[in-house]
């Protein structure tokens, strides 16, 4: 499923000297802000500039072959503008060797893609120091780069088997992606819940924007025609968004009389047509002629 810009975010900090006694650290997004009026596109996941918390998280609860019994550090992101975001708060863990090779000037950089990847990596002096998880999605220094599921090295042309900090390689892509870098369950459900109530909630205020009065060409920039028994001045129309949410529409014809000499209803269609009634929006599955 890919998700609105609302459910994503790329971020990143300088780590502050005294760093583990440092926390919150201030996050800012890597992406410029330009308000469009939407909040599937204006928001972020945690808005634009949240506040980063680390603490010790132990060993997981339940550990099994892609969550290996490794200590981790809890990485919880916090939103300090909830205008634009869509969340309070995201939650991650990581290996806690990873945050303890930072240093004071380190950059961090942590992302969350329209897939749901999420992605975390440092640099140092404009050289990568480890990269996790969706490494696509976040910066990787001036001497590497991310191709398909590994991370070369453009100076020496070979693949590095990932545990890259200064004393290890990172671990290999696959166990990175589902070990190193995974939400806290219960915080993503609870997120993706969210996230699909917003979403309803906006598709929901645009069908509604469509009122008596107004002509059929103003009722197609929402909605699109459905199948099933309909004559030109009365028809099911369903969002352009998601064809199960659906309104019956009545219209007044225009430049044409609304019947025939026997009385037939016309079957033609203008987009000059007024809408003289709407229904509440209502969910139905598809109907097919």
């Amino acid at each position: 499923m890919v998700m609105p810009l609302s459910g994503t975010f790329a971020y990143s900090t300088t780590v502050p000297v005294d760093s583990q006694n440092a926390f919150p650290w201030q996050m800012k997004s890597l992406e410029p802000f330009a308000r469009s009026g939407d909040p599937f596109v204006d928001k972020r996941l945690v808005g634009w500039s949240p506040l980063l918390y680390v603490r010790e998280a132990g060993l997981p609860p339940n550990p099994m072959p892609s969550v290996p019994s490794v200590e981790r550090s809890e990485i919880r992101l916090v939103a300090t503008d909830k205008k634009y975001a869509s969340c309070e708060a995201a939650f991650y863990f990581v290996d806690r060797v990873l945050l303890r090779v930072l240093r004071p000037g380190d950059v961090f950089h942590i992302a969350r893609t329209c897939c749901g990847g999420v992605g975390v990596s440092a640099i140092r002096e404009w050289k990568l120091v480890f990269a996790v998880g969706a490494v696509g999605a976040v910066p990787l220094g001036s001497a590497v780069r991310a191709r398909g599921s590994a991370i070369r090295s453009q100076k020496e042309g070979q693949t590095m088997i990932r545990r890259l900090s200064l004393l290890l390689l990172l671990s290999m892509v696959v166990i990175v992606d589902s070990a190193f870098v995974r939400p806290a369950r219960s915080a993503n459900q609870e997120r993706t819940a969210q996230e699909h109530i917003a979403w309803v909630h906006h598709t929901l205020e645009k069908m509604e924007t469509i009122k008596p009065g107004m002509m059929r060409f103003d009722l197609l920039k929402v909605f699109r025609t459905e199948g099933g028994l309909s004559t030109g001045l009365r028809r099911t129309f369903v969002s352009q968004d998601c064809p199960y949410f659906k309104v019956d529409v009545e219209f007044k014809a225009v430049a044409r009389a609304d019947s025939d000499n026997a009385g037939v209803v016309t079957l033609l269609e203008d987009n000059r047509d007024i809408i003289v009634k709407i229904s509440k929006p209502y969910l139905q599955f598809t109907i097919a002629d």
